[in-house]
């Protein structure tokens, strides 16, 4: 006996999960309904494949939760920062950085998304970037993923981590001896 796994076309974000056979004829018709828009092709994989390594999740299932894992990993960075404001480990106005930069780049990114429906002028996706470069990164995050705005651009996606990756090995380097003399002089300049 042989299961049939989802495989996507790249373009639609590379998932498999696999259909048991008392589901097949239901699967077979998804598969049928979304034949064009997915591109969804079967394919015959061996009875000795562990299945439970590939997963028994329908497409959706999957990407929902990629989406839902993604906004939870947003919203836990910004508990984590709460979380070293509380141990006075760095001060609060980092904290209200991420949060008004985060509230700042989620607006721009619906108000990009409500131009983009309308046929209007764009935000450019150097300002999206600067904006999650300057730590508003877990409001980007959020915003693609629950307006699925800038979600499928590889090019665009690709700079967008490479700014969560910069943006974050900045907040590690605050904790060095270095990066917390920057800080202070940074913060006591501007009080």
């Amino acid at each position: 006996m042989t299961r049939r796994v989802w495989f996507y076309n790249p373009k639609c974000r590379l998932k498999a999960g696999v259909c048991s056979h008392k589901s097949l004829q239901q699967s077979q018709s998804i598969a049928e309904r979304n034949a064009q828009s997915r591109q969804v092709i079967f394919r015959q994989i061996p009875e000795n494949i562990d299945t439970d390594v590939i997963g028994d999740k329908i497409p959706n299932e999957i990407k929902r939760n990629d989406r839902l894992l993604l906004i939870i990993g947003a919203a836990l960075f910004l508990v984590i920062v709460g979380l070293f404001v509380l141990v006075n480990s760095i001060p609060p106005l980092i904290l209200a950085l991420y949060l008004i930069a985060s509230l700042l780049t989620f607006i721009i990114y619906a108000a990009d998304k409500s131009a983009a429906r309308r046929g209007a002028w764009r935000t450019p996706e150097s300002t999206l970037h600067l904006l999650s470069l300057a730590g508003g990164w877990p409001g980007a995050l959020i915003a693609q993923e629950t307006l699925r705005h800038k979600s499928k651009k590889a090019s665009f996606r690709f700079v967008f981590w490479l700014t969560v990756f910069l943006n974050c090995g900045v907040f590690v380097w605050l904790f060095t001896p270095s990066g917390a003399a920057l800080l202070g002089a940074l913060i006591d300049g501007a009080v």
